[in-house]
C-alpha cells in the first residue's frame, strides 16, 4: 500500500502500478524548473482530481493532465493523465508517497 506521506491516507496498491512511455518511474521538469520522480499508477482511489484538464506542457505526448490531490487532507500528490482514446493513469509524485 502506498499512502500519503502528509496524513497516511491510503492512496494507491502496488499492484496498480503500469508502465507508459516506456517505464513506470518518469523524471520531468515543469516550465517553473520543479523537478518530479513520478510513478504511473491505473488507480488511486485515494487521490481526486481537481480543476480543468489542461494540454500546456504536457510530459506525455497528447495527453492532457489534471491536478490530483489527497481525498483526505488536500496535499497535491500529483497528476491524472488522459488521451481519450486509452484509460487514463495517475502519475503520482514518489516523494509525496510512503509505502507500508
Amino acid at each position: 500500500m502506498l499512502r500519503c506521506a502528509a496524513c497516511d491516507a491510503p492512496i494507491t496498491r502496488e499492484r496498480d502500478r503500469v508502465e507508459r512511455c516506456g517505464g513506470h518511474i518518469h523524471d520531468r521538469v515543469n516550465p517553473a524548473g520543479f523537478a518530479f520522480r513520478i510513478g504511473c499508477f491505473a488507480r488511486a482511489d485515494g487521490a481526486r482530481p481537481v480543476g480543468e484538464r489542461s494540454d500546456e506542457f504536457p510530459w506525455f505526448p497528447r495527453h492532457f493532465w489534471q491536478v490530483v490531490l489527497c481525498a483526505s487532507c488536500g496535499v497535491h500528490l500529483g497528476w491524472l493523465f488522459d488521451n481519450g482514446m486509452v484509460p487514463g493513469f495517475f502519475g503520482l509524485d514518489l516523494a509525496r508517497l510512503t509505502q507500508t
